[in-house]
């Protein structure tokens, strides 16, 4: 839900003014926009009191010119410091020429600002991507991340303050320790395990590990999704490694199992790259794959990836194997289907750099001296960028192209300058 502050100079009269309203309005309406009219006068000092904290994000209608001053006062009032402001706007009555003179004026006032055209007729696409990147923006900022155990000790890019993961993108770290997940480990009853087991090797093209090591690793998976559930968390990363010894199996299948439940499961306490794996999943509704880079081939712009857990969903086929590092445990090798597919990763020192690419996925692998998914990815000259600026290990990669709005998104929401276009 969006609410939208609508702004008529009051150079034009009651009737025009209910007129131009309400043609907006029903342009609102013809793209599917759940909204809410904000009421506000367009004197400068009468803009509307500041919102709740949880409230609907506010944008700005300018649907004349004569309209700066009072967006500029209603921003001041209404829209947090840290919000982007949204413009939208038509082709009549001088409302774009105001809409651009106040996103100039917001930009050198050091605020993100982004013009969208609200179109008669068929929804746009700018119109629609600012929509989902708002949408994506608002839901992490309600999400909760449960960090099991830590960073694993290798992560020497990937282990930001939990403050910083609030104040840039809005999740919330709550941190549990290894103890949490072995504790419910114990009490899981053996038939829960077995009927997991038994579904996962019914549905495998194989298995090099036996039942016992399947029902292990389903216990685990089990106890994984019990904190999950009675904690209310929205996505867990785990320390994984930890439970080599402690449980003698892996997290590979848990983490498999909630990405196919919808919560974002990411390996190795590796925050950014899970916060990656929820942004894009919020932005785009895809299920996400965290993965090691393996290799760049620069004159090919070909990228090998590989990791020893994956949502079944995303997979043609797969079959069971040990835990590539350790040799026990239970992995899932599964075969991704060839296409268009998105590769990303969030860091840096405040969490604001973003690398992301389209790509095609073009073959698989069956290396023994590997994770045990392996794909390869073709980004072309963006490749290279993981050589040159590289933002950590782990990155995530998504089916379909999505490059373009997630750069979009980034920029409003995160970096503090819109670069390119929605």
């Amino acid at each position: 839900m969006l609410r939208i502050a609508v702004l008529v100079s009051e150079l034009h009269g009651a009737d025009a003014r209910e007129r131009l309203g309400g043609a907006f309005a029903r342009r609102l309406a013809a793209a599917g926009l759940a909204h809410e009219l904000v009421a506000v006068a367009p004197a400068v000092d009468r803009a509307p009191p500041a919102p709740a904290a949880d409230a609907a994000p506010l944008a700005l209608a300018l649907l004349t010119g004569g309209t700066e001053a009072a967006a500029l006062a209603v921003v001041a009032r209404a829209v947090p410091a840290a919000a982007p402001v949204i413009l939208l706007t038509h082709e009549l009555h001088n409302g774009f020429p105001a809409a651009l003179e106040v996103a100039a004026r917001l930009r050198q006032d050091g605020r993100r600002v982004r013009v969208v055209q609200v179109p008669d007729g068929a929804p746009a696409a700018p119109l629609a991507r600012t929509l989902t990147a708002l949408a994506a923006h608002q839901a992490l900022r309600q999400r909760r991340l449960a960090l099991v155990g830590g960073p694993s000790s290798w992560l020497a890019a990937s282990a930001p303050a939990d403050e910083l993961v609030a104040a840039v993108w809005g999740v919330r770290v709550e941190r549990l320790p290894i103890a949490a997940i072995a504790e419910r480990f114990g009490a899981i009853a053996p038939a829960r395990a077995a009927a997991v087991a038994e579904d996962l090797i019914t549905a495998s093209a194989g298995s090099a590990v036996g039942r016992g090591e399947v029902e292990q690793a389903a216990r685990l998976a089990l106890a994984t999704e019990d904190l999950c559930r009675a904690g209310g968390h929205d996505a867990i990363t785990v320390r994984c490694f930890d439970l080599l010894g402690a449980l003698g199996t892996t997290g590979c299948l848990a983490l498999s199992r909630l990405l196919d439940a919808g919560v974002i499961a990411g390996c190795e306490g590796d925050v950014p790259t899970t916060l990656t794996m929820m942004w894009l999943a919020a932005l785009t509704g895809a299920t996400p794959f965290m993965a090691n880079p393996q290799a760049v081939d620069e004159a090919a712009g070909v990228v090998a990836l590989a990791h020893c857990t994956i949502a079944r969903g995303l997979l043609e086929s797969y079959r069971l194997d040990t835990h590539f590092e350790s040799g026990i445990g239970v992995a899932l090798a599964g075969r991704l289907p060839r296409g268009p597919v998105t590769l990303a990763r969030i860091g840096g020192a405040d969490l604001r750099e973003l690398f992301v690419a389209d790509g095609e996925l073009v073959a698989g692998g069956d290396s023994p001296d590997r994770c045990r998914t392996q794909v390869e990815v073709r980004l072309g000259g963006a490749a290279r960028e993981l050589l040159e600026r590289p933002l950590g290990n782990h990155h995530v990669l998504i089916p379909g192209h999505h490059a373009a709005l997630a750069r979009a998104a980034h920029a409003l929401f995160i970096k503090g300058t819109l670069r390119g276009s929605l």
